[in-house]
């Protein structure tokens, strides 16, 4: 057997760790003619792995381990950088929120002149309220946001359900039009 390169990944425990030889080679250094003591799979979801490697296991009978399983503590830290990152979302969301309501506030603050003169001049309260922004801009400031939200939230489930119906491998893509747009 001859050395024909050098392969490194970066990783010191596994540069230490793996060799990677031809098929044929292996089975007649480890004495295994035609078998294989694993197998590893490249999956397009990484995160559909557990639901995988059951259901390999189910059809098989062999023992599979999910890459989330071995790796426990890369995805507690995976879980713990999603919790940080929606928390730093969500503050953010509430100091914009802050900001706009106190601006606002300071711009019905500076038309009570204006409300003033329009009372002196003989409207009423209900036409005031209705024609001034005291009214107009707390009511943008609750339902913009929702709208916002509203738009974002379908446009990222579109954009998810796209994924869905390109995906590669349809026996795990989930969606029911999958028929129609597979193979490509």
């Amino acid at each position: 057997m001859s050395i024909a390169g050098i392969f490194q990944l970066g990783v010191r425990e596994l540069d230490a760790r793996y060799v990677y030889l031809n098929m044929q080679q292996v089975q007649s250094l480890l004495q295994l003619p035609g078998a294989a003591s694993s197998l590893d799979i490249k999956l397009h979801d990484l995160f559909e792995a557990q639901t995988i490697a059951t259901h390999l296991q189910r059809l098989t009978g062999l023992k599979v381990q999910s890459w989330m399983e071995t790796n426990t503590q890369l995805m507690n830290a995976l879980q713990s950088q999603r919790l940080s990152t929606r928390m730093v979302g969500l503050f953010v969301a509430l100091s914009v929120s802050l900001g706009i309501a106190s601006v606002l506030a300071v711009s019905v603050v500076q038309r009570t002149r204006e409300i003033g003169i329009l009372r002196a001049m003989g409207a009423s309260r209900q036409q005031n309220i209705g024609g001034c922004s005291c009214c107009k801009g707390p009511s943008w400031a609750c339902w913009a946001p929702c709208w916002g939200a509203s738009a974002a939230t379908g446009w990222w489930r579109s954009s998810t359900c796209l994924q869905r119906i390109c995906s590669p491998s349809p026996s795990i893509c989930g969606c029911p039009c999958w028929p129609r747009c597979w193979p490509p």
